[in-house]
């Protein structure tokens, strides 16, 4: 299994947020909001399963 950050399959900044996408689960939600303490980070569903969005 490919974790965050590697393991995306594509990385894109739209309207000021970061979107890694790619098939992340809540360990790679944990490790990006330890990372980003004060940030906004989220799993939001995608094609290939959850996208991991930081902004």
């Amino acid at each position: 299994m490919h974790r965050w950050p590697m393991g995306a399959r594509k990385t894109e900044l739209l309207d000021g947020e970061v979107i890694f996408y790619g098939g992340f689960d809540d360990t790679d939600l944990e490790r990006a909001r330890n990372a980003f303490p004060d940030v906004d980070v989220r799993l939001e569903p995608g094609d290939e399963g959850n996208n991991l969005i930081i902004g």
